[in-house]
């Protein structure tokens, strides 16, 4: 909304107050890409007039109020955190299981005498392999963790 600099703040605060409740109304008809020619360069920016920033210091309509504004920023963070701690912590958790996978394969090859790199422990690396190849694909592991596994059979071969 233009006003001119020759208003008081009170009768540009008045308006203000008025206009806040068919806010709504009036946005459909406004084009958002208005703007202004100064010194020849486009200039996207109009100063708010004094009486039209009392208006939005002392109330504000809901999607300009900085208070509400920071707490739904500061609840987002908060929510994307979260989600990211479950996701690293679902990630450590499939890392953990293939770990333990591998070590009672290892424990059992060792007691039954077998060698890796014979036939029947070839089968369930490979097995092992597969099952890491497919977490992969799904997102569900990264390749530092198939390093980490690969890195743990060879040192026990």
């Amino acid at each position: 909304m233009a006003a001119s600099a020759d208003l008081s703040d009170a009768e540009v605060y008045e308006i203000a107050t008025r206009l806040s409740q068919h806010l709504h109304d009036l946005l459909k008809d406004i084009p958002l890409n208005a703007s202004k020619t100064v010194n020849g360069t486009i200039d996207l920016y109009y100063p708010f007039h004094p009486g039209a920033v009392r208006f939005y210091n002392h109330d504000p309509p809901l999607f300009l109020d900085p208070h509400l504004l920071a707490g739904l920023g500061s609840y987002l963070s908060l929510l994307y955190a979260s989600y990211a701690l479950a996701g690293q912590s679902l990630r450590h958790y499939r890392l953990y299981r293939l770990l333990q996978l591998v070590d009672r394969f290892l424990h059992v090859s060792k007691r039954a005498g077998q060698k890796l790199g014979t036939g029947p422990t070839e089968r369930y690396v490979a097995y092992i392999r597969r099952r890491m190849a497919r977490l992969l694909r799904e997102g569900r592991i990264k390749m530092d963790d198939i390093g980490v596994i690969n890195g743990y059979i060879r040192s026990h071969s």
